[in-house]
């Protein structure tokens, strides 16, 4: 059943795909061009228009997102939960309370469905889809998830997608038969997701649709009550653009999560130019996501309990969580695109790499109080943030040379020059992460010392894996594909090791953390390596949802069959030296985000 629900999922998503309106254009080369070295102060030009012009430069995305949503679903009828062309989205006994856009009064009855699915996605979907997240109760733990979804109508439309999703396909795996029973609940089954998808769908587009103006709403040094609401608002759309990303993923349909994407890095963006320049600063061209956390506070509900500091209150916590996501999806898809991050001009202040002790060692400055104000890779992929910071500068550093290459102006000692920042930056880090010392436990942290030791043993591996892999994208992205080099097969070998020895523990969960590592050392790995990837894999068993495993054994497959099609010698993939990442990361047809 699970398999029929994915198809019919999928199929949707190619008739969408063929109907839909044009995609926004994508910026010009030139936009990208960012140099390799780490930015600084002075050289991170973010533009000096004004926030209108910015917005206006902007808008396009979400347009397009609206109506990619709109032509997605739309059969023509009205839904239960209001029209697909911008009605008002409802749900269940009533319509959201008028509070704020896009959210409803907690005190509302709820559908008892919904209810369950709530229950199903934070006790056994959300832990598998970031097995890392575990936030200290004391700051909160993973209460603001709920608060959001039972808050935001759109978000717990997309929930009850996923948990339904997730419910089938683990359903199927339990029954060996088809019984007549089965198959009504099968058919059952899948009515019940394609409403609920139009639900979700409807409601995504009308939270879109209703975006005021940014030009409306002005930097002050003290944010108004309409200018926070409005500021809730944006966020909590963020996550549910990015939940929708989710449940494509989910589901089978990677090919969608450009367009999401890109309407999800428009707005992060358009939130951070609206509500994260200080008036008066003379450095007012260059917003901070410290300041869009602080105005997004208000007193928290929770006690204060560690030094009179309170913790972060659920949209902040959630904005923070859904704004790290983001970040590593556009670092990722941008290995498919061969593009530099959209973020890239925004990584030191995000992923707190502003100290430049930090950017030469490739050490990221480590979490301070609970109100640390930049975003956290450790806790959704496992690995430190300054490696991600490198990856974005490997990447730009690849865009530059084929850019430099386009137009016969590439000097060789140039790119070796640019090169050896990252690499140096990233190889004192792996050394860095051997003498790395645990801080004193907190009192308030209910883990055993032992557990404490585990997780940090885990994420080091992790770390040191991601950084072997940065490693052996550098060295494509400067000499080309040349697997057989000591400094790519020994990096190779270590990402496999890796690998492997997370892999016998048959944590799926884990390992689905690993994929985009995995998938660049797997495509450059040699002949004899290949069975002992293949093993690694088929030993995990089922991969379940919300993994990209399978598509990440298929691109590999492919890189190691070689060209197979008149289609792949035109494309210049003949030669072992024209062959790159992106071109594999698209050997399925569409540029793939191995998350």
């Amino acid at each position: 059943m699970a398999a029929e629900l994915k198809a019919e999922v999928r199929q949707s998503a190619r008739e969408r795909r063929a109907r839909s309106f044009p995609k926004a254009a994508r910026p010009t080369s030139s936009s990208h061009v960012a140099p390799a070295v780490p930015h600084t102060a002075s050289s991170t030009v973010l533009g000096s228009s004004t926030s209108a012009d910015h917005s206006r430069s902007l808008s396009s995305p979400l347009e397009t997102e609206s109506h990619h949503l709109r032509i997605s679903y739309h059969r023509g009828d009205d839904v239960r939960t209001g029209t697909i062309g911008g009605a008002s989205a409802r749900l269940s006994k009533g319509s959201p309370t008028d509070n704020s856009f896009g959210t409803r009064d907690l005190s509302q009855d709820y559908d008892e469905l919904d209810l369950v699915a709530v229950m199903r996605y934070m006790d056994t979907i959300f832990p598998q889809m970031f097995p890392y997240y575990c936030p200290p109760t004391y700051n909160g733990g993973r209460d603001w998830l709920l608060v959001q979804v039972l808050q935001s109508p759109t978000l717990l439309n997309i929930t009850s997608c996923i948990s339904l999703l997730f419910y089938s396909d683990m359903t199927q795996e339990q029954e060996e038969r088809i019984s007549n029973e089965s198959m009504l609940r099968n058919a059952t089954t899948r009515h019940e997701l394609g409403r609920r998808v139009e639900k979700a769908i409807a409601s995504l587009q009308s939270d879109i649709l209703a975006l005021s103006s940014p030009s409306d709403i002005l930097p002050s040094p003290q944010p108004s009550i309409k200018t926070q609401d409005k500021l809730y608002s944006d966020a909590r759309l963020l996550g549910s653009i990015l939940q929708l990303l989710c449940f494509e993923v989910g589901s089978g349909n990677s090919a969608n999560s450009l367009s999401h994407l890109d309407a999800a890095l428009t707005l992060f963006v358009r939130i951070l130019h609206d509500y994260g320049t200080k008036v008066g600063n003379k450095e007012a061209d260059r917003p901070t996501f410290a300041l869009v956390l602080e105005r997004m506070a208000r007193p928290s509900r929770q006690l204060s309990l560690i030094d009179g500091v309170s913790p972060m209150n659920t949209d902040q916590a959630a904005f923070r969580f859904y704004s790290t996501v983001l970040l590593i999806n556009d670092i990722l898809i941008s290995s498919s695109l061969s593009r530099a991050p959209r973020l890239q001009d925004y990584h030191l202040d995000l992923l707190g790499m502003r100290n430049s002790s930090s950017r030469k060692s490739g050490a990221s400055e480590q979490p301070g109080s609970p109100q640390t104000c930049t975003l956290d890779v450790e806790i959704i992929i496992g690995c430190q943030g300054w490696v991600l910071f490198w990856i974005g500068e490997a990447l730009s550093l690849d865009f530059w040379k084929k850019d430099q290459v386009k137009q016969a102006q590439l000097d060789a000692m140039d790119l070796v020059d640019r090169a050896n920042v990252i690499k140096n930056a990233l190889e004192e880090g792996i050394r860095s992460l051997a003498v790395t010392s645990t801080s004193p436990p907190n009192i308030m942290d209910l883990d055993e010392t032992g557990e404490q030791d585990r997780v940090l043993d885990q994420t080091i591996r992790l770390t040191k894996t991601w950084a072997d892999a940065a490693l052996i994208f550098l060295s494509m992205a400067v000499s080309g594909w040349q697997p057989y080099a000591l400094a790519t097969s020994s990096a190779v070998e270590r990402v496999l090791d890796s690998v492997e020895h997370l892999a016998a523990a048959k944590n799926v969960a884990v390992v689905n953390r690993l994929v985009w590592p995995l998938c660049v050392a797997g495509c450059l790995a040699k002949p004899d390596q290949h069975p002992r990837i293949r093993a690694i894999i088929a030993g995990l068993g089922p991969k379940g949802l919300f993994s990209t495993l399978s598509q990440a054994i298929e691109i590999m497959e492919r890189a190691w069959a070689g060209p197979s099609s008149e289609a792949d010698r035109r494309e210049g993939i003949a030669e072992g030296r024209d062959l790159d990442l992106a071109l594999c990361l698209n050997s399925l047809g569409y540029p793939v985000l191995l998350v």
